[in-house]
């Protein structure tokens, strides 16, 4: 009689667990990075956004300035007097003075 042949199917099992293992792993580490170039994008994205609403939040706290008016006078822009005669003489002193572009 001859010799009883190995039974190796425990040993391919393993070589084939293994290989299955690392092409899995490849796969799986292919995904993650793809994955990982698009969020990279898109926190780019989220950050300069950010950026920008932070720069118009800031642009909107600063006070605007405003035009100071000062007090009024005769001949000058604004509300003229209430007496006639001041306003009459406020006109014709506008009228005198030729304004300059």
């Amino acid at each position: 009689m001859g010799r009883p042949r190995k039974i190796r199917f425990g040993e391919y099992t393993a070589l084939a667990a293994e290989e299955l293992r690392l092409w899995l792993s490849a796969e799986i580490d292919r995904a993650v990075r793809a994955a990982l170039v698009e969020q990279r994008g898109e926190i780019a994205a989220v950050r300069d956004e950010l950026s920008l609403l932070s720069r118009q939040f800031e642009r909107a706290k600063t006070p605007r300035r405003r035009r100071k008016i000062g007090r009024w006078v005769p001949g000058g822009p604004g509300r003229p007097p209430k007496d006639a005669v001041a306003r009459a003489e406020a006109f014709a002193a506008r009228q005198r003075k030729p304004r300059s572009k």
